[in-house]
């Protein structure tokens, strides 16, 4: 097992990357404050071996950490700002089906995700023409797959599988990492003026893909939030969010 971090040498940061909270909007803000002006996916300017001379000359760097090597990790950025994005499990929970269900049933559903994969090689060229090379196949798995059904395919397989279903404490090594800060997704900016104190208007960075879970969390049924409440009992209570 491991974690992802994007350290910033010239600020002194350390940004641990936590899918489904802000992640790819994260990204984007370095590449920016970096000067890097990257005409692809933010993850591919911060991850990818065709910037990373351009990462360097900017002392921007990002790693993958195994837990074996996290505690000597900390020790070498003593002194460095440790933070993160973290976000209220059922908006998380919503987010991932609606955007990551093709790793849960590439696992769990195997029949519908290979009927969905299908549908997208039977779609030609609409796969590409509809912004994402995923998008057919999670539209196809989210119309077969109910939410109610998804978060009880949770609840019998557990979260552990996939680090965009699994808890965000586990996922961000809390208690292990002395995370400075850990900025809130509902309140972006406002968390983020704290940790970039030389960036202008931090209200300006436009977010990326972007789902419509906050709504959707006022409708869950109250079987649902007792559920996802019970799968993400941990973090509600670590992260400090309101069941």
């Amino acid at each position: 097992m491991h974690a992802r971090f994007i350290v910033h040498h010239p600020r002194q940061l350390v940004y641990a990357e936590l899918p489904k909270c802000a992640s790819t909007t994260m990204h984007k803000l370095f590449l920016e404050v970096s000067g890097i002006h990257a005409d692809v996916e933010p993850h591919y300017g911060i991850w990818r071996e065709p910037f990373a001379e351009a990462r360097r000359a900017a002392g921007l760097e990002a790693v993958e950490i195994p837990d074996d090597a996290l505690d000597a990790f900390v020790r070498r950025h003593r002194g460095y700002h440790f933070f993160t994005v973290v976000r209220d499990p059922y908006g998380r929970c919503l987010s991932g089906y609606g955007q990551q269900i093709r790793r849960y049933a590439k696992r769990f559903r195997r029949l519908a995700f290979a009927r969905a994969k299908l549908r997208q090689m039977m779609s030609g060229r609409r796969a590409e023409d509809a912004g994402s090379p995923h998008r057919i196949v999670t539209e196809t798995l989210t119309r077969t797959i109910p939410f109610g059904e998804f978060v009880e395919g949770l609840r019998r397989h557990g979260t552990s599988f996939d680090k965009h279903f699994d808890l965000q404490s586990n996922v961000i090594r809390l208690g292990q990492v002395p995370y400075a800060t850990l900025v809130r997704m509902e309140s972006l900016a406002e968390g983020l003026r704290g940790v970039f104190v030389d960036v202008g208007d931090l209200a300006s960075i436009p977010a990326c893909n972007v789902t419509r879970s906050g709504a959707a969390v006022h409708r869950l049924s109250p079987q649902l939030r007792r559920t996802i409440h019970a799968l993400y009992e941990a973090d509600f209570r670590s992260l400090g969010y309101a069941a």
